[in-house]
């Protein structure tokens, strides 16, 4: 299970921040781990990702 979240730091902290406050009130124990890879060169690498698995999904 994962899920994949691409975008600006700031703003990808915060929605960590509000997803564990929200299961917080409803489970006594919360498991979160969370893998980072920054990369400065490339921007919107997840579209392209998308675009591929779109592609093959065509044949």
């Amino acid at each position: 299970m994962g899920s994949v979240i691409e975008g600006d730091w700031d703003d990808i902290m915060a929605l960590v921040d509000r997803i564990f406050k929200t299961f917080l009130s409803e489970f006594e124990r919360l498991g979160i781990t969370l893998k980072i890879d920054y990369r400065r060169s490339k921007k919107d690498r997840i579209k392209g990702k998308v675009a591929s698995v779109e592609e093959k999904l065509t044949y």
